[in-house]
């Protein structure tokens, strides 16, 4: 969930905290929208499902299989602009990225 004043953009790059951990990742794909038709952005107090790319590689869980290590929260200066839980992971790419795609 976009929970930012400003649409949530391709490139965007917030600090996700997920369980013990924090990390930046970058939004990279945008693959469905669910309250509104997607396009290159989500606007504010819509939901999304989108694809993140973090910098390095980064242990997360799934919701379905631990739901209290597969949430996350986005924040950019220290403010909360996005929530929500891991659906799906990839493993790791010969790059050491790990993409995943999370809903917003």
């Amino acid at each position: 969930r976009n929970m930012h004043k400003n649409p949530i953009k391709i490139g965007f790059t917030p600090i996700f905290f997920c369980a013990t951990c924090n990390f930046p990742g970058m939004i990279v794909n945008f693959v469905n929208e669910l309250s509104e038709p997607i396009g290159n952005q989500l606007e504010p107090n819509n939901f999304g499902i989108v694809e993140v790319q973090v910098e390095k590689p980064v242990f997360l869980e799934r919701f379905i299989d631990i739901p209290p290590l597969g949430r996350f929260v986005m924040e950019v200066s220290r403010t909360v602009c996005g929530i929500g839980v891991i659906q799906q992971l990839n493993p790791p790419t010969s790059h050491n990225n790990l993409t995943s795609k999370t809903t917003k």
